[in-house]
């Protein structure tokens, strides 16, 4: 049994390929990331798989991939501000006033990787993070809102 859990939503497989995994070089840099409801909270920061479950996500996924359990971060907020504004031209009703967060990560918040090193396919500013249930709240204290 690991000593630190990831989020509960997350099958034990699934639990047992990501404690394979190896975490990316230490990050310096500020990650970013979009708050569909433009605060930050526990739910900022709820993992792709979360999001199907609650419907406001596709279910189009592959859900033997480990990145569908991760939550996105970007080591750049252009990613996520163009996410922002696809939000606000699709989803405005759903989702009124999405705001981009920046802040920072590390492994004591859990395991991460670039995505890119996972699959060639991926995306080179994006990370996958899979965060420790128990590390959430202490994740939502290191970010801020971006103003515009």
């Amino acid at each position: 049994m690991q000593e630190t859990m990831y989020a509960a939503n997350i099958p034990n497989d699934i639990c047992k390929k990501i404690d394979r995994i190896k975490n990316s070089a230490p990050i310096q840099e500020c990650v970013y990331r979009v708050s569909k409801s433009g605060n930050i909270d526990e739910q900022t920061f709820e993992n792709t798989f979360a999001e199907v479950l609650k419907g406001t996500t596709s279910k189009n996924k592959d859900f033997d991939d480990v990145g569908t359990y991760s939550t996105s971060f970007y080591l750049s907020p252009d990613p996520c501000n163009r996410w922002k504004l696809f939000l606000a031209e699709k989803f405005r009703k759903r989702y009124p006033s999405p705001c981009v967060i920046k802040g920072g990560i590390d492994a004591s918040y859990g395991k991460f990787q670039r995505t890119i090193e996972r699959s060639n396919a991926g995306d080179p500013l994006h990370i996958d993070m899979w965060i420790y249930e128990d590390k959430i709240e202490d994740l939502v204290g290191e970010f801020e809102i971006i103003e515009e």
